[in-house]
This record gives structure tokens, C-alpha cells and sequence, in this order.
């Protein structure tokens, strides 16, 4: 789930853990440091986790065959 602010991933990603097992989503943007941010990506792309709240930071580049659906949350 692409969101458009660092604010917005952070709420959104709260919302989706609530909503559903903790350990089913994970959260990246810029802001993060290094080492969380690759250990969320690695988590995503070995299919540890299925949900992804990212801001456009991770998405440059993104090419992932585990990916079924793309939601843009929050652009105008």
C-alpha cells in the first residue's frame, strides 16, 4: 500500500496491524534507518510478511513476482 507521506504510513500502518496478525504487514519509508527498513524489504520479498504500507521510497524499483495488488492510499 503506497501512501503519499512518512504521517500517513505510520497511521495506515497502524490501522492494518490492528486489523489483522501483527506479523502479516510491515511498514517502509525514508525516514527509517537502514537497517529496519532492509529488514522490512527482505521480510516482504521472501513472503514473510504479505502487506507492505510504504511510502514512494521503497516503490522506486520495486519489481517483486510476490506482488498481486497495488494500492495507491491518500493521493489526490
Amino acid at each position: 500500500i503506497f501512501v503519499p507521506t512518512t504521517a500517513e504510513c505510520k497511521a495506515l500502518y497502524d490501522i492494518v496491524v490492528d486489523a489483522s496478525v501483527p506479523s502479516s504487514a510491515c511498514i517502509h519509508y525514508g525516514a527509517m534507518n537502514k537497517k529496519d527498513r532492509d529488514e522490512n524489504e527482505t521480510l516482504f520479498r521472501t513472503n514473510q510478511v504479505k502487506v507492505m504500507v510504504a511510502t514512494s521510497s521503497f516503490g522506486m524499483g520495486v519489481d517483486c513476482e510476490n506482488v498481486q495488488c497495488v494500492i495507491n492510499y491518500g493521493f489526490e
